[in-house]
């Protein structure tokens, strides 16, 4: 038996012409990887297409079917339970990856053993970050670790084809221990497409989903920190720790500081930590201008958010909180996760 260090799962609901233009492309641009089709009740069309290149690929491809649609979720949850490689590739009929794009992968992960998945997003620009802890993962590029599939199971299929499927999954990947992070990519396309089906049972299902999250989760709070000389009485290593805890419980956080502080957080790597941090370093001057702009900001995205400052003479609408009461309330959370 052929071993494979990586199975692309790729549910196919319709759509012939972009299920024929995708597996053309996993066959020409990811050699080393076996296509795991599951076949989520297509119309005649599109399922000899699937028939087509499971005949043609032989060992490098596997078909599974089931005799109705069952969703995108159930569909996914089928195709892991088939997997026997270390890595899976969640992807849709409108990904596009050029040759080249695993052996980056492969290295990365190498390097981070603590990261069950890693959602592959396209490179915006060529100074940015080579990856970031993320909130989420994504439904059409996201390596998983069959190890972090094997310790949590797959996608919770009450929340199908949702946002918060894949926000819950990298909660329930916390809870063993393991990280979500996005690694930026060139070797990435994503194609526009419009979903298919009745928009209004899609905006029930992603409310019923949405509501099943915040049972399990609660919802998302949003703090705005602003870092005095004293660093809230702590270090900059322990603050650190504290806001990526916050982050990776999918909590928001606005963090800003002025001059020195701003420069100090900056050499700890407080930019680009996670992707649920905001570091906004104030400018020299007019410096409580900016910072107004910041709360004014704050507050459009969230009008609960929260604010934690050592200055007292800040108001703006936010509540205030104490740094105490802040690790308190991430320390409570953390109950969650274990």
């Amino acid at each position: 038996m052929i071993e494979f260090p990586l199975d692309i799962i790729l549910p196919v609901w319709n759509r012939p012409v972009d299920v024929r233009a995708a597996l053309a492309s996993f066959v020409s641009d990811s050699p080393m990887a076996r296509i795991i089709m599951v076949n989520n009740g297509s119309e005649r069309e599109t399922e000899s297409i699937l028939d087509e290149f499971a005949e043609a690929l032989d060992d490098r491809a596997l078909l599974v079917a089931t005799a109705r649609n069952i969703g995108t979720i159930a569909a996914l949850n089928l195709g892991f339970s088939k997997s026997t490689a270390p890595l899976m590739l969640v992807a849709s009929p409108f990904t596009r990856l050029s040759a080249g794009w695993f052996e980056s992968v492969a290295a990365h992960l190498a390097n981070r053993p603590d990261t069950g998945s890693l959602k592959i997003a396209k490179a915006i620009t060529s100074t940015s970050s080579p990856s970031i802890e993320s909130d989420h993962g994504s439904f059409d590029s996201m390596i998983i670790r069959n190890t972090l599939y094997s310790a949590i199971g797959g996608f919770d299929e009450n929340m199908d084809g949702s946002l918060w499927a894949l926000r819950d999954f990298a909660r329930r990947s916390l809870t063993k221990g393991f990280l979500t992070e996005s690694l930026f990519s060139r070797n990435l396309t994503l194609l526009d497409y419009r979903e298919l089906g009745s928009d209004s049972k899609r905006k029930e299902r992603i409310f019923s989903a949405r509501e099943c999250y915040m049972l399990r989760w609660g919802g998302q709070r949003t703090f705005l920190l602003n870092c005095g000389d004293f660093l809230f009485g702590t270090d900059a290593s322990s603050l650190k720790n504290a806001l990526l805890q916050t982050a990776r419980h999918g909590d928001r956080v606005v963090l800003t500081a002025e001059n020195s502080i701003a420069r100090e957080l900056k050499s700890y790597g407080f930019a680009g930590m996670h992707e649920n941090v905001s570091f906004q370093p104030l400018p020299r001057f007019f410096s409580q201008r900016a910072l107004a702009r910041i709360i004014e900001s704050t507050l459009a995205l969230d009008a609960a958010a929260f604010l934690i400052s050592d200055s007292p003479e800040f108001e703006a609408g936010l509540q205030k909180l104490s740094f105490e009461d802040f690790l308190a309330m991430t320390d409570k959370r953390n109950e969650l996760y274990c």
